[in-house]
């Protein structure tokens, strides 16, 4: 183990985990089904539990994380409760609780039709949190149920919307607002991060309408009042084509880049910078979006406004920012495209204990890729 690795050194175990399949890939074999101890429940039952205290105000904090992250798993919760006891330093959200603590309290919750426990196994993961079986690993997803946002609001005195059709959304989507939601909560642990937005649509400035955004996350410098926002979005490939084709998924991924290309030009005066940080699912899928940004966006964008990980990345380094994403060039040279990748380093942004600046962050390395007319067509089709 290196002890003070350079930026190559460190640009280089990026790429190596971004060649693993991420955990959420979507693959046309998953099996997601309801966990047996999921299930429904009305208010009545509901309520008395809650007047025994089998179901505490903690519990409801633990709901809300649930709530705030739209689709998660137990890690996510556990770094959730840890930025709201940061935010509301009185209450009393769990945020010492240990992870297997923790997962009782989820099943109870589970039990009670508070939140909603799916699973799915995938061969060989290397999930967060989960169960191993002699091929297989266990993943399991929460999402809140209505009953749970109502119970939610009582117990916590808020008020807010239950977006009450996220349940349905396909399973390929529920990935990646998984990847954008595990990433985006690394990036919020930072002292200089204000705010966590997690899937609401966005207005993105005149003439441009609005976007579903999977996260955005805004900073400020406490030094020279500098603020930054951040876009987390997946870059995903894979998609079961019994509902969304690949070609119709390489069409979003152009719409969404292009238009979060313009409204960063539309905001640019009211943030120092703004990112967008792409991410992607494996090393094929990394390649085949860039050929897709690089078609339809600007050049200096791709450069200046665009940081690519994935989860794989932040898990094996223990959630540390400051070594987990890269920044690309591309140069074109006939039908090959140059691809320079650097180490991506920010003071605010990617602010942490072991900070990398410096000569070390702007060593790269370079990879020639092919490029075609095509490349906004091509994915990885699943469930054809």
């Amino acid at each position: 183990m290196m002890d003070n690795p350079t930026g190559a050194e460190l640009v280089s175990r990026i790429t190596t985990e971004m060649h693993n399949d991420s955990k959420y890939l979507y693959r046309d074999s998953l099996e997601y089904t309801p966990c047996k101890y999921s299930r429904s429940m009305g208010w009545g039952e509901l309520e008395q539990r809650i007047q025994i205290s089998d179901i505490t105000t903690s519990d409801a904090f633990i709901a809300y994380a649930v709530y705030k992250l739209g689709f998660c798993n137990i890690e996510m919760i556990a770094l959730y409760l840890r930025h709201l006891k940061k935010l509301w330093p009185d209450s009393i959200a769990p945020a010492d609780i240990e992870l297997r603590s923790l997962k009782n309290r989820i099943r109870i919750l589970a039990s009670s039709g508070v939140v909603r426990a799916f699973q799915y196994t995938i061969p060989d993961a290397r999930a967060a949190v989960s169960e191993k079986t002699n091929t297989s690993t266990v993943i399991v997803v929460y999402s809140i149920t209505e009953l749970g946002a109502v119970m939610t609001q009582r117990l916590l005195c808020m008020s807010f919307r239950y977006d009450s059709l996220l349940p349905q959304a396909p399973l390929f989507d529920v990935f990646r607002r998984l990847a954008c939601g595990y990433v985006s909560l690394c990036l919020l642990n930072n002292i200089y991060c204000e705010e966590y937005i997690s899937g609401e649509i966005l207005y993105l400035g005149k003439n441009l309408g609005d976007i579903n955004v999977y996260s955005r996350l805004y900073f400020k410098d406490r030094t020279d009042g500098e603020r930054y926002l951040v876009y987390v979005e997946p870059l995903f490939m894979s998609t079961d084509v019994k509902v969304l084709a690949a070609s119709q998924n390489a069409q979003e991924i152009k719409r969404r880049a292009v238009l979060l290309e313009r409204h960063a030009n539309y905001v640019k005066d009211n943030y120092k910078d703004v990112k967008i940080v792409y991410v992607v699912e494996n090393w094929e899928g990394f390649i085949a979006g860039l050929k897709i940004l690089k078609k339809y966006c600007s050049p200096s964008f791709i450069e200046n406004n665009c940081w690519f990980t994935s989860e794989n990345v932040l898990y094996q380094n223990r959630q540390n920012v400051t070594s987990s994403f890269i920044k690309v060039r591309l140069e074109t040279n006939g039908d090959r495209i140059s691809l320079k990748t650097g180490l991506a380093v920010h003071p605010v942004i990617l602010s942490g204990k072991k900070q990398i600046m410096g000569e070390r962050a702007d060593s790269s390395g370079s990879i020639d890729i092919v490029c075609d007319d095509s490349a906004d067509v091509q994915g990885m089709e699943q469930g054809a």
